[in-house]
């Protein structure tokens, strides 16, 4: 819900933007390592179905295509659904395997940098295999995790007021349900279960720009600061607030 009402605010098209995003991040990590990708965008930012190209593994149009270090070029999801087929099973997992390319009858291997850069984010089972032969991918999977949604994400924010830090989406679900629940709140605590510190700076900002429930939560709480702090008491922020309300 919180994901549409996004897309709705700005007047974007879902499954466009979910091909920009693709394409940001094939373009960053297909040269990081070693690949490229068979398209040229020039200088444009957002992709649009004028712009596809037709695998010739799947016969669909996708974004972009990447070659193999044979030539032969397929999409991002043919090469990892290649990759996945072909993995070792149980005990027969090593560090040396290499899965073949998807053209038929080539018995070149498919590239570590496709398999390591891009399939292991099109297969969740490759993603294992390389976690489990490559210590370096499995402490970067690890701070990958958001702490409460325990999904990967490359969108963290953090609270300033404590560090605590989680994915987006998480905060956006707190913060909208939360302001939803009581409206009498000057402020939100951090999503953190066992942290008391109030969502601030550029965190708040952030949400106050994607939640209108929380700006309006954030506005009531300034105007109640405003209208009860006590005289001759300069800068009451809203913890502080709190605090005094518990007390009476």
């Amino acid at each position: 819900m919180v994901e549409s009402q996004y897309w709705k605010r700005r007047g974007m098209d879902p499954e466009g933007w979910g091909a920009t995003l693709e394409l940001i991040i094939l373009r960053n990590s297909a040269p990081h390592w070693g690949g490229e990708i068979l398209q040229d965008f020039g200088s444009r930012q957002c992709a649009s179905l004028d712009t596809t190209s037709m695998c010739p593994c799947c016969q669909q149009s996708r974004i972009a295509l990447l070659p193999n270090t044979c030539g032969h070029a397929a999409c991002a999801k043919c090469w990892g659904r290649r990759v996945e087929e072909q993995l070792p099973k149980g005990e027969e997992q090593t560090h040396d395997f290499h899965a073949l390319c998807c053209e038929s009858g080539c018995g070149v291997a498919i590239s570590w940098g496709l398999v390591r850069g891009i399939c292991v984010d099109y297969s969740e089972a490759v993603r294992c295999h390389v976690a489990s032969v490559d210590a370096t991918f499995r402490a970067q999977e690890k701070r990958r995790l958001c702490e409460r949604c325990g999904k990967r994400s490359y969108d963290f924010r953090t609270n300033p007021s404590c560090d605590h830090a989680f994915c987006e989406g998480c905060w956006l679900s707190y913060v909208e349900a939360e302001s939803s629940v009581d409206i009498d709140l000057p402020a939100l605590p951090c999503l953190h279960s066992n942290c008391s510190e109030l969502i601030s700076g550029c965190l708040e900002s952030r949400l106050c720009h994607e939640s209108e429930s929380f700006r309006s939560l954030c506005e009531r709480g300034r105007a109640v600061i405003q209208c009860t702090a006590p005289a001759g008491v300069p800068n009451v922020d809203a913890l502080s607030l709190r605090n005094m309300q518990s007390c009476c």
